[in-house]
């Protein structure tokens, strides 16, 4: 079907909710690994949602989301201080009060912001490198669906992946 966009169904969806306050250890450190933030065990599809209740603080702070296999596979290297509060964390390069789940093209294709990924027994990583971050918090939203039988998502405790 021409001009067709299938968005998920969210009702049917999993939820699980992490707040990280960035001027808590081990989120605010500073650190070359990532930390883990959301645990996959088994074949799942996720949607990730990052949005920011209080605005991230931290000279020269830098922050990524990515997989256990490529730091900021998800959202590449952003400058903290440019995640304000109220304001979802779209990419590293653009911050949005309302953000689209999909934007159609011209052809009937759509392009993601928040994409849906498939993933198999993997961690989610958040790393804050360059210097601490010394305030503010984000609730990350994870909407995920098992894809193997007994697949699950769990919220990570922040140790190094």
């Amino acid at each position: 079907m021409t001009g067709f966009i299938n968005v998920p169904d969210f009702s049917i969806m999993n939820k699980l909710i992490q707040t990280i306050d960035f001027s808590t250890t081990p989120w605010k450190t500073a650190s070359a690994s990532q930390k883990k933030l959301f645990t996959v065990s088994g074949s799942v599809m996720i949607y990730l949602f990052p949005g920011c209740t209080a605005s991230i603080t931290g000279t020269s702070a830098v922050m990524s989301l990515g997989s256990a296999g490529t730091i900021g596979y998800y959202i590449g290297d952003t400058t903290a201080t440019n995640i304000a509060g109220n304001e979802i964390w779209e990419s590293s390069t653009k911050n949005t009060y309302i953000a689209r789940i999909y934007t159609p093209t011209a052809g009937g294709a759509a392009v993601a912001n928040f994409p849906i990924y498939a993933c198999t027994s993997e961690h989610i990583g958040l790393i804050v490198k360059t210097a601490d971050t010394t305030g503010g918090t984000i609730q990350f939203v994870c909407f995920w669906q098992p894809l193997t039988p007994g697949a699950t998502v769990t919220a990570g405790d922040g140790s190094t992946l």
